[in-house]
């Protein structure tokens, strides 16, 4: 692509190390966003998970392969992409801006599982959008798809996240998917322990605490 030469690095590199167990020759820097990925947002809002997933991606294949020098520079490439998601101005993003926030939670999560040192800012976003999750997970009606007062019909198989308020917002919050991402930091090998905690992991790592 002329105009953005190497936009893609991160997904190229990520698949030359799953394919071929080398970096293929690329040089994607620190890997983080570029003028080509924000253009994107404009009409292919989505593209802003791809992007995150492509840099998370080959930064664990270059920890997989070792190239230590190489996943510190990613690593500080996804703490500035991070970083500036937080404040990104969305003008002409085509989606409302609470999704933005509430899509950003899982992936600081993530990554945490790769070394991202969480700031209390963002355990405070993470906590803020999962707990509205929970909030509304809690009170789903269809948890038991067999329960002897549900009669037979057809049903979703998995709650919502959003809905519209009563002042016609429309409020956003991690999928039921997502709440499994506190897995990765509480058991990768890779987690910052100068990052600032967002769940009890000993906790979630015991279920015998939890389950009834």
């Amino acid at each position: 692509m002329p105009y953005f030469p190497n936009c893609e690095c991160n997904a190229k590199q990520g698949s030359a190390w799953l394919g071929t167990h080398a970096d293929g020759g690329l040089d994607c820097g620190d890997g983080g966003p570029n003028p080509w990925e924000r253009v994107t947002l404009f009409n292919n809002y989505p593209n802003v998970k791809i992007y995150r997933g492509y840099h998370m991606a080959n930064l664990y294949q270059a920890f997989l392969h070792g190239d230590t020098a190489r996943a510190k520079e990613l690593l500080a490439g996804l703490v500035r992409r991070l970083e500036e998601d937080m404040d990104y101005d969305q003008t002409g993003v085509p989606v409302p801006g609470d999704r933005w926030l509430s899509e950003l939670a899982p992936a600081l999560v993530r990554a945490a599982g790769q070394g991202y040192p969480l700031s209390q800012r963002e355990v405070r976003h993470i906590q803020a959008y999962y707990t509205r999750a929970l909030d509304h997970f809690e009170d789903w009606e269809l948890w038991d798809l067999w329960s002897s007062e549900l009669p037979d019909g057809t049903y979703k198989t998995l709650p919502g996240n959003s809905e519209t308020d009563e002042a016609g917002e429309r409020l956003y919050w991690p999928s039921i998917v997502e709440m499994a991402a506190f897995l990765e930091p509480c058991w990768s090998p890779l987690a910052n322990p100068s990052g600032a905690s967002v769940v009890d992991c000993e906790l979630l790592r015991d279920a015998s605490k939890w389950l009834p």
